[in-house]
């Protein structure tokens, strides 16, 4: 495995963020940045510590925040301390039992925010990885996350029949996008605007979800980008049936273990030559030359 540093362990204020990782069962922790790549930094981490997780965030019985950033950096935070307990959580977020919201971006960096009456009076009944909603006054609200910025947004009633999004209909969920009882698939990007993609067909019964990704009823991998867009990527010649999902990772059949690139560089996406696009199509899953045995793997 290719190794960034031989040893990083970085210590920051309440405020360190990720993208995403695996957790073996000896404690070896992989780190992954954006573009899918993984890293090995000489991290550990004891898995019965851990009391709580996201996509991009571990929390463990001693109040210890770990986290890792778009760049697959790792950080402990050892200065202070994280919350005893959650009342909630999801990938980019998690809600203290003090109703003290905490945003994780992108960038490293966590945002507490502990003046919401919707946080604090509300009622977590769904969440993705930067979306959840919340039942207030028998009102269900949802709740985006702006994972640059580290905003929150709540999504008026008008706004969301705009988008023809009832949040009482939610009936798939990923990290990253949510699917309705119709069938319409709505997507979150990192800025916490929501997308209605019913004009790339209809998703219900979905065989894998992931956290930005999806494995339709038809068998079909999609990935879904930080920006949104939802692209069918070219598939690795070794691909089969996805049998186990983990967060922006899976493994086939096979035991073949597989990464979802959470971005693409927008000049190759944006592009009108077809071969540079192509291109960008075969970066988006990636079959790593380390392959971690599912049955290791905690987290």
């Amino acid at each position: 495995m290719k190794k960034l540093l031989s040893v990083l362990a970085l210590t920051t204020s309440l405020t360190a963020a990720a993208q995403s990782f695996v957790l073996q069962s000896n404690g070896v922790l992989l780190s992954i940045d954006a573009e899918a790549k993984m890293y090995d930094l000489n991290q550990f981490i004891a898995p019965t510590t851990i009391v709580a997780k996201g996509k991009n965030w571990l929390l463990d019985k001693n109040q210890l925040l770990t986290t890792i950033d778009s760049k697959g950096f790792v950080y402990k935070k050892t200065d202070s301390k994280g919350p005893k307990a959650l009342k909630a959580s999801g990938g980019s977020f998690f809600i203290s039992d003090k109703n003290e919201m905490n945003v994780v971006t992108r960038d490293g960096f966590i945002f507490t925010y502990s003046k919401d009456d919707l946080i604090k009076k509300g009622e977590v009944v769904q969440s993705g990885g930067n979306w959840l909603v919340i039942k207030k006054d028998n009102i269900l609200n949802l709740v985006t996350i702006d994972t640059v910025k580290g905003f929150t947004y709540t999504l008026a009633p008008a706004a969301l029949a705009g988008l023809g999004l009832n949040p009482s209909l939610i009936k798939e969920k990923g990290g990253n996008y949510l699917v309705d009882s119709n069938g319409v698939l709505f997507t979150v990007d990192k800025n916490g605007l929501v997308s209605n993609k019913s004009s790339m067909g209809k998703f219900a019964g979905l065989k894998k979800n992931g956290a930005n990704f999806l494995v339709d009823s038809f068998g079909a991998v999609r990935v879904v980008l930080d920006n949104g867009w939802m692209l069918l990527p070219t598939l690795p010649a070794k691909l089969g049936t996805i049998s186990k999902v983990n967060s922006t990772q899976a493994w086939d059949a096979e035991d073949e273990f597989f990464i979802f690139a959470e971005t693409a560089p927008e000049a190759e996406l944006t592009s009108s030559n077809a071969a540079v696009f192509s291109n960008m199509l075969t970066k988006l899953i990636i079959m790593t030359s380390e392959q971690p045995d599912s049955r290791t793997v905690v987290f």
